[in-house]
């Protein structure tokens, strides 16, 4: 079991690696690219487009496996640090997506569809 919970930490390392890189490549290409002309290194936007397209996927995976890690470390769910972080995370990603549910309609549907498709369904 210590191995299998050793295994899962060191997947959880290797996952927030990866989904903390596309944050920090970002950021580099943006610092750097305001004070040079040209980026020297063309690759490395493919790199921030594949980064971006894994987050999601791996932010996922990443949680799952840290809750399960958590559930064998401890023995149970129990509220400590390690939940806390992952409580947290989960009222994040929730309120973000609420966020961006309701910028997308405000973006994509016009006030007029909406009122009409509301009012149509009362």
């Amino acid at each position: 079991m210590y191995v299998w919970m050793k295994t899962l930490g060191w997947i959880n390392f290797t996952l927030l690696v990866i989904n903390t890189s596309l944050f920090l490549t970002r950021w580099f290409y943006r610092t750097f690219n305001k004070r040079l002309e040209r980026f020297p290194w063309e690759g490395f936007k493919k790199l921030m487009v594949m980064l971006a397209a894994v987050h999601p996927w791996t932010g996922t995976i990443l949680l799952f496996t840290a809750l399960y890690h958590g559930y064998l470390a401890t023995g149970g769910f129990v509220l400590y640090s390690g939940s806390l972080v992952f409580i947290g995370v989960v009222v994040f990603f929730a309120s973000a997506n609420s966020l961006f549910l309701q910028e997308f309609q405000r973006t994509f549907l016009p006030g007029n569809f909406v009122n009409e498709f509301s009012l149509a369904n009362s």
